[in-house]
């Protein structure tokens, strides 16, 4: 009888449909997701930069993703334009204006920064982007960075270590993150991709650029949707004639296949 009065209780349970244990997902075979742990004094910071990195990963996923779909539709076009970067050797290094600091010898302390828009129609949805520029002879003072939509390209630097990283491994420019930090005689920075060589700061020397193939799309696919600009940032330490300077014009040429 005791047995009997057990086994119908049970049945009784496993029939009432307010019984918790018995609601499923349209997946009966999926496991409940684990509850978040909450934030600690240790981990809060933590936890809130493992969330960002995801963020950031698949919103990089998707941007290529819709980046290879407008690739493959509608015709596809190619177009040659060029990107013209004076020297710039008339302008005084800033320092202390604006956010410049003072001259501080042997220090990022100021800089001049320069945008260069890149002539391409808001029509063309680009695919794909080849910028070269050929070996040309160059000299700047007291460090160059090159950026594309303020991903950096190619720095005289490996101080952009410093900057935050953006979309596929590029690093992102913010004067914030360099300036007071000290000048170093360190090679030069290439970013994702990207072939590139500078002489040492105050040297002249040949400077190689152009962004391979494999490159491209890394770059690209995150900008679909945006104007595209070349931009230039010129540092100095504490020589208000010379710093800040760059001593040759620069010659890009792009060549990008695009569809309408």
């Amino acid at each position: 009888m005791f047995n009997l009065t057990f086994f119908l209780s049970l049945l009784v349970a496993a029939c009432n449909p307010n019984n918790p244990s018995t609601e499923r997902t349209s997946f009966s075979t999926e496991k409940p997701p684990e509850a978040a742990p909450k934030p600690t004094a240790a981990n809060a910071n933590t936890n809130i930069t493992e969330v960002n990195k995801t963020q950031s990963a698949d919103a990089t996923v998707i941007a290529t993703s819709d980046f290879a779909k407008l690739c493959s539709s509608g015709v596809k076009k190619t177009r040659l334009t060029a990107v013209e970067v004076p020297a710039n050797t008339g302008s005084k290094c800033p320092f202390g204006q604006g956010d410049n600091l003072g001259m501080m010898e042997g220090q990022i302390a100021a800089r001049i920064e320069k945008n260069f828009p890149l002539d391409i129609p808001k029509t063309h949805k680009i695919c794909s982007m080849k910028a070269e520029a050929l070996k040309q002879l160059m000299r700047y003072d007291d460090h160059l960075i090159l950026t594309l939509n303020n991903n950096v390209l190619l720095a005289s630097t490996t101080e952009t270590s410093r900057f935050v990283d953006g979309a596929n491994g590029f690093k992102q420019y913010d004067w914030s993150k360099i300036k007071g930090g000290t000048i170093t005689d360190s090679p030069s920075y290439c970013g994702p991709g990207i072939i590139c060589a500078l002489p040492r700061t105050e040297a002249r020397g040949d400077f190689i650029f152009s962004i391979s193939d494999t490159a491209s799309p890394k770059i690209f696919a995150p900008l679909v949707d945006s104007e595209l600009k070349f931009g230039l940032i010129l540092t100095g330490d504490n020589d208000p004639s010379s710093d800040c300077q760059l001593n040759t014009p620069l010659t890009i040429n792009l060549s990008y296949d695009y569809v309408e």
